[in-house]
């Protein structure tokens, strides 16, 4: 990896996350946090998944629906990239976050998802982006 202060960076601090806008996205981010964040336990990230190249999710809540939430989202995004040729917009991804959640508070015998996610992603026409997704199925931008 060559080193991250020769690196264009835009960071973006909140609460309970980083984004980092950079052209592979998961990676850099957990390395960067290692070489800026001292304190930081770097085996600590257990939350941050990639999805795809260019896309990333940060999920907390319970970790069995994260993961499964994970696997579906890598398959929709592969999925939406065979069908029209490009990579799923970060928008599309948390849209179909939110409707997926949405629709397991709709019906009784479903038991909603207890995860909160945060898309993280790079589109090619807007840049970085960043969607938060709740279990009631909103979800918004920064």
């Amino acid at each position: 990896m060559q080193r991250v202060k020769d690196q264009q960076l835009s960071t973006s601090t909140k609460p309970a996350s980083i984004v980092i806008a950079h052209q592979n996205f998961i990676s850099p981010l957990q390395d960067w946090i290692r070489f800026y964040c001292k304190l930081l336990d770097p085996t600590s990230l257990t939350h941050i998944f990639p999805v795809t190249k260019f896309l990333g999710l940060l999920a907390t809540g319970t970790t069995a629906n994260a993961k499964t939430l994970v696997q579906q989202a890598r398959n929709e995004a592969v999925d939406f990239r065979y069908k029209y040729g490009y990579e799923m917009p970060v928008y599309v991804l948390a849209r179909w976050i939110a409707d997926k959640s949405q629709v397991y508070t709709q019906h009784a015998y479903m038991r909603p998802l207890g995860v909160v996610a945060m898309v993280l992603g790079i589109d090619d026409d807007n840049g970085p982006k960043l969607f938060k997704c709740d279990p009631a199925g909103h979800f918004f931008g920064h």
